[in-house]
C-alpha cells in the first residue's frame, strides 16, 4: 500500500515523528495522520495539512496550569476555576432595578460573593437615580446621580451696561462691567476708546521715527547720544546750545579785507586799496568771490600801429607824442580799446 492509503475511509493514518504528511490525498487515501508517539495531529483541509498539537503534557510557566499532568479535563478545571474567580475579583457589575427605594446595597443575587475592589452601579429604573457602590469588606455607596434633572439650554443677552446669562431651567446670571478692582466686562465706550488708544499710538510711534523701540535709536552726529530717551536728547542738544557763545571775541584782518566790531557786536567788513596803482586794473566776480586784475597797457602813437599789436579785446594807451592829437602822458591815459 502507499503511504496514506487505508482500508477505511477516513481512518487516521501513522507518519514518522517530525515529518508531515507526504501525500495528497486522493480516492480512499486518509485525511488525518498522527506523528509516532507523539500527540501531533495532521488534518487535510482539502488545501493544504494542518497540524494540530495536542502535547499539553509538559512544564508551563504560570501557577495556573500543572506541569506535566496528562489530564486534559483537569487541565481545563483548573483554568475555568481561575476564569471565574476573575469576574468577581476587582471588577465591575452593571445592576437595574425596577422601583426607587434608594440607599440599598448590591444583593447576594445581584453580587455573589464580592471581594474587596469590587464595583457596582445600581440603576433605579423609576426614580432615575443611579448609584454607584463600591466593596471593601462591606459594600457602601460612593455616590448617587440623579438622572431626571430637567436639561438646562444656556444663553447669553448683551447690553451697553452689562452680560446676562440666561439658564432655560434655572436663574439667570448677570456678568457686570469690569471695575478698578474687579474683573468683568468691557463697556462698548471703553472698547471704542482702547481703539483710539491703539491709533494714537500707532501714531506716536511713527512721530518718533522709532517703531516699537524703547529708544531714539542711532544719530550720526556726536551731539545726541545713540539709544538716548527724548528726554536725554533733548538735553544733549540744550547743553550743546548753551556751550556756544554767541559773541565775537577776536578778529583778524587781512591783507584785503580790513574787519571791524562795534559795541553791538556788528561786524562789517571794508575792502583794502593800496596806495600804489597799477595803471590798469580789471575786477571781475567769480563764484568764488571778486577777483582783480591789474596789468600794465602799452602805448603807441598812433591807433593804427596799436591795432596792429594788439586783439580784438585788448586795452592800449597813445603816447604823449602821439600823432592823433590826445591828450596822454603815456601811462595812466586815456585808456583805449580795439572793437574789431
Amino acid at each position: 500500500m502507499a503511504a496514506g492509503d487505508n482500508l477505511f475511509n477516513n481512518a487516521i493514518s501513522t507518519i514518522t515523528a517530525g515529518a508531515g504528511p507526504s501525500w495528497t490525498p486522493t480516492g480512499t487515501q486518509s485525511v488525518w495522520a498522527r506523528e509516532e508517539d507523539t500527540s501531533s495531529i495532521w488534518y487535510w483541509t482539502g488545501a493544504a495539512w494542518v497540524n494540530i498539537d495536542l502535547d499539553f503534557v509538559r512544564t508551563y510557566t504560570g501557577t495556573i496550569l500543572t506541569d506535566n499532568d496528562s489530564s486534559l479535563g483537569d487541565q481545563l478545571q483548573a483554568l475555568e476555576t481561575a476564569i471565574a474567580g476573575i469576574v468577581q475579583d476587582g471588577n465591575h457589575t452593571y445592576v437595574s432595578r425596577a422601583g426607587s427605594t434608594q440607599n440599598v446595597a448590591p444583593t447576594s443575587g445581584e453580587v455573589s460573593s464580592p471581594e474587596n475592589g469590587d464595583t457596582a452601579d445600581i440603576y433605579l429604573q423609576t426614580a432615575e437615580i443611579l448609584e454607584k457602590w463600591a466593596y471593601t469588606s462591606s459594600w457602601s455607596k460612593v455616590i448617587s446621580i440623579d438622572l431626571s434633572a430637567t436639561v438646562s439650554n444656556l444663553g447669553y443677552t448683551a447690553s451697553a451696561t452689562n452680560g446676562i446669562v440666561t439658564n432655560s431651567a434655572g436663574t439667570n446670571s448677570t456678568v457686570p462691567a469690569a471695575t478698578a478692582s474687579l474683573a468683568g466686562l468691557i463697556l462698548p465706550a471703553e472698547k471704542t476708546q482702547i481703539a483710539t488708544n491703539t491709533t494714537d499710538i500707532s501714531n506716536l510711534e511713527t512721530l518718533s521715527g522709532v517703531s516699537g523701540a524703547v529708544n531714539n535709536g542711532t544719530f550720526t552726529g556726536a551731539t545726541i547720544p545713540n539709544s538716548s530717551t527724548t528726554k536725554a536728547a533733548l538735553q544733549a542738544l540744550e547743553t550743546a546750545l548753551e556751550a556756544i557763545d554767541p559773541s565775537i571775541d577776536n578778529i583778524a584782518d587781512t591783507n584785503s579785507v580790513n574787519l571791524t566790531v562795534d559795541g553791538s557786536d556788528q561786524l562789517t567788513a571794508d575792502v583794502k586799496r593800496s596806495a600804489t596803482q597799477d595803471n590798469y586794473i580789471t575786477i571781475t566776480e567769480s563764484a568764488d568771490g571778486l577777483r582783480i586784475t591789474t596789468s600794465s597797457l602799452t602805448a603807441y602813437g598812433t591807433h593804427a600801429l596799436a591795432a596792429a599789436a594788439v586783439s580784438v579785446g585788448d586795452k592800449y594807451l597813445l603816447t604823449s607824442a602821439n600823432l592823433e592829437g590826445v591828450p596822454s602822458d603815456g601811462t595812466s591815459g586815456p585808456v583805449f580799446e580795439r572793437v574789431s
